[in-house]
């Protein structure tokens, strides 16, 4: 399954094609090259206030990185990078605390069901690394825009399921008292039908925040997304970055497979001439529509009016 959302306007007629590929990798949503809204230009949210960016197709992995998924690679080190790589937490009195076992273990209540945390950026670069050498496919962290479309589909959409804030949608610091006291540290995989993305792309909202390939502009931050157990709803939106250089308790990641050069079509305006010699030799994609813009979900809980005018 494909899904290959749209933003058109009223009224609007559009022809378009892609390259759908013939296989994909297991874990992975194929999102189709083209435009979409990135960003926040407004110090309110309106959705759909950022800037249009183009991105060729890429891969995006499901689900954020496990401890388990994070062991096979770290069980694999030894010396100084087993030791830099290890996974630690900050404890209360702000020391840092292992969070893996010189035997592989991890330390309660963290499972290997769980997003990996307590990582530098580093570490989960070389994780990709060492994923590319496994496979002979190209893996790495995402940038902030492939993350963003990943979870915002084309129209420039605040959260994953619209433009109204959810509290109890994606697990986050205001989530129910019940749910936080279920997932304490973070939540299995896949535990919020709600946080799901128009492409398919699970808990991009909350559970726990996730590295990016960028930084912040003096280069010296990881530019951080997404909300987790530990972060307020302010966090939940999805232009918002965040950033920190010590070792978090709830910062993961989860990676990126860069599409092959056949796979990265972009959509075709309308109008457009194709011979047969330009359409793509797998699957075509070829529709003319008529349709409104992406709406939104219903609203569920707090507006974001009534929650940016309380308390945060």
């Amino acid at each position: 399954l494909v899904r290959y959302p749209l933003m058109l306007e009223g009224g609007t007629n559009l022809r378009t094609w892609l390259r759908v590929p013939k296989t994909i990798p297991g874990g992975m949503i194929f999102v189709a090259g083209g435009k979409f809204i990135c960003g926040n230009n407004e110090a309110a949210a309106a959705a759909g206030s950022g800037s249009e960016v183009s991105l060729d197709a890429f891969y995006i992995k499901k689900y954020e990185v496990t401890f388990r998924e994070y062991l096979e690679f770290w069980r694999t080190l030894s010396g100084k990078e087993r030791e830099l790589y290890r996974g630690r937490r900050l404890a209360p009195d702000r020391t840092s605390v292992n969070l893996l076992e010189d035997d592989g273990g991890i330390l309660p209540p963290y499972t290997e069901k769980l997003p990996v945390v307590g990582i530098t950026r580093e570490a989960a670069e070389a994780f990709c690394r060492w994923r590319s050498r496994m496979t002979g496919a190209r893996y790495r962290l995402p940038t902030v825009p492939e993350w963003e479309k990943a979870a915002r589909g084309p129209d420039g959409r605040s959260f994953v399921w619209g433009n109204h804030i959810i509290y109890d949608a994606a697990l986050n610091g205001a989530s129910d008292s019940a749910l936080l006291a279920r997932y304490p540290v973070g939540a299995p995989p896949g535990s919020f039908p709600a946080d799901f993305s128009l492409y398919g792309v699970c808990d991009m909202e909350g559970n726990v925040r996730e590295f990016t390939a960028d930084s912040s502009k003096s280069g010296m931050l990881p530019l951080i997304k997404g909300a987790s157990r530990f972060t307020g709803p302010d966090f939940l939106y999805c232009w918002r970055n965040s950033f920190e250089i010590m070792y978090l308790n709830d910062v993961g990641f989860r990676y990126v497979m860069e599409a092959e050069a056949s796979e990265r079509q972009m959509p075709v305006a309308d109008g457009t001439a194709l011979s047969d010699a330009d359409l793509p030799v797998s699957d075509l994609l070829s529709k003319s529509l008529d349709m409104k813009s992406l709406l939104p979900l219903p609203a569920g809980g707090k507006t974001e009016e009534e929650w940016l005018g309380g308390p945060k």
